[in-house]
């Protein structure tokens, strides 16, 4: 499952085109490097009307991967791929957040050869799930909270979403 993001902020810092009707964006890391190995990310409702799908591809060059033969691609022109090294300028990384992220992909890149990078990375990504576990159980947002935000909702920060469920929780 990608990450979800709300676009309020997002959309203003970023350098790729995207549209005003978008209200999320679904991100996808990959480490896949041919184009009929990540087809499936493209039917699975990740990007839509209001919804982009960004892919980013950590072990190889976006060059490698060309869209425009896939015909069949729903809401193709909103599905972006993008570099590893291109990712943390679309979505406004910086400081110790675009340090951690270039560690992630470094060790991402390393862990296919050696095993302490692997063992690293599956430590970083259980601290992250537990992270996520708790903040699940503390906010209650669930996707379906959030199509209904997205659906009925205006192009708000998702500040607003979590503030409701943080209220709703008490």
């Amino acid at each position: 499952m990608p990450s979800v993001y709300s676009t309020n902020t997002i959309i203003d810092n970023t350098k790729v085109d995207v549209c005003n009707d978008i209200k999320m964006i679904n991100i996808d890391y990959t480490i896949k490097g041919k184009l009929y190995k990540i087809t499936n990310k493209f039917f699975k409702g990740y990007q839509g009307e209001e919804k982009l799908l960004v892919v980013v591809l950590l072990t190889v060059d976006k060059k490698n991967i060309n869209l425009s033969d896939q015909i069949l691609i729903p809401y193709k022109s909103n599905v972006k791929l993008m570099k590893a090294n291109e990712f943390p300028e679309f979505i406004g990384y910086g400081g110790k957040f675009l340090i951690k992220y270039n560690y992630s992909v470094n060790l991402t890149r390393k862990s296919f050869y050696d095993n302490e990078s692997l063992n690293i990375l599956i430590e970083l990504a259980n601290e992250a799930k537990v992270k996520l576990e708790m903040f699940s159980k503390k906010y209650h947002i669930c996707q379906i909270d959030l199509e209904n935000f997205l659906k009925n909702g205006t192009r708000k920060d998702l500040s607003y979403l979590l503030k409701e469920s943080v209220n709703n929780s008490k």
